[in-house]
């Protein structure tokens, strides 16, 4: 508290003395907010990445799942929860990470032997991605559609409308019962039809790569279903993660697509745009071009950190719409 308090009277102190009245001087005392870890630029960024990752969502898996994984699943999400907030605090503050390492990091912050359980494995958990707060789900089986669609909307910053309930309704009973296969062959049957393809083309590939996770966030190398057991496939062709992608770009699984959104254009322009959101706390125009920019090299050439202090300490500050 005294470290908040302290911050917070020496930025009045400031704009009480005017010395708050160039961008040189907001930047040096934004710096010394964020570099000096105060409490209330700490409770910020922490409910920021609250916000990016949507961790007050994050459900308790079906307790039968847990029953098969050999752990109770009361009060997990909370668990998983931490376990993500921890991950992006020690990259943020104690590293001082940019967006390739947040996608990047082999790094997990197991609490208790139960996250240890989920955690353990040889599969590749690289990054954000693969929390296991961002994996897991409440029901019988992996959804690739709600976690494609997750990643598509939220971490690439591409609107997805929901389909129409009608149109959902008709192809299920079109369909009839469809659950004794494979997700991926499920999937692909659901949204075959010309009215689904042109969404799910870019909702399923993403999806179909996390199949090597099952809904604990807990690695698998085969899918059981129904007493029956599955060969998992991972692999897609254009995933459409820029628009520039080559036609035959492919990943292999869902650490090569970590990996491409490390290093595309896509992905780091989306952290930026949902860090202006927070910071902001409005919907960018096009005004906000020039200041997204400016954050977004920043975020190419340096940290994480230096992306939100380009966005905290910009020449939009000094202006003010007419009312």
């Amino acid at each position: 508290m005294h470290g908040r308090h302290a911050a917070r009277s020496e930025l009045l102190a400031a704009a009480n003395a005017g010395a708050l009245q160039s961008l040189g001087e907001v930047k040096q005392h934004a710096a010394r907010l964020l570099d000096g870890q105060s409490a209330s630029a700490r409770g910020r960024m922490h409910a920021f990445f609250n916000s990016y990752a949507d961790l007050n969502n994050v459900v308790d898996a079906d307790p039968s799942v847990g029953e098969a994984a050999g752990i109770t699943t009361d009060a997990l999400g909370q668990e998983l929860a931490q376990e993500a907030f921890d991950y992006f605090e020690t990259l943020f503050w104690d590293e001082g990470a940019g967006y390739r390492e947040l996608m990047r990091s082999t790094q997990s912050f197991p609490s208790t032997e139960r996250l240890r359980t989920i955690l353990s494995g040889d599969a590749p958990r690289l990054g954000f991605l693969h929390r296991p707060a961002i994996l897991t789900a409440m029901g019988a089986r992996t959804s690739p559609i709600l976690r494609g669609a997750h990643v598509r909307v939220k971490y690439l910053c591409v609107d997805m409308p929901p389909p129409p309930n009608a149109l959902v309704d008709s192809v299920l009973e079109s369909l009839g019962d469809i659950e004794d296969q494979s997700n991926r062959a499920k999937t692909e049957q659901l949204t075959s039809s010309a009215a689904c393809s042109g969404c799910h083309q870019l909702i399923n590939p993403l999806g179909y790569t996390f199949e090597g996770f099952d809904q604990l966030g807990r690695a698998r190398t085969e899918e059981h279903v129904n007493g029956k057991t599955f060969a998992l496939d991972t692999r897609v062709r254009q995933p459409r993660i820029d628009v520039d992608d080559a036609d035959d770009f492919s990943v292999a699984d869902s650490a090569e697509l970590a990996n491409a959104i490390a290093d595309s254009v896509s992905g780091p322009a989306c952290f930026v745009r949902r860090a202006f959101e927070f910071t902001h706390a409005r919907a960018i125009t096009d005004a906000d071009q020039c200041a997204l920019s400016e954050a977004e090299a920043a975020l190419h050439s340096g940290s994480m950190r230096d992306a939100v202090m380009a966005l905290i300490s910009n020449d939009d500050i000094f202006w003010r719409a007419a009312p």
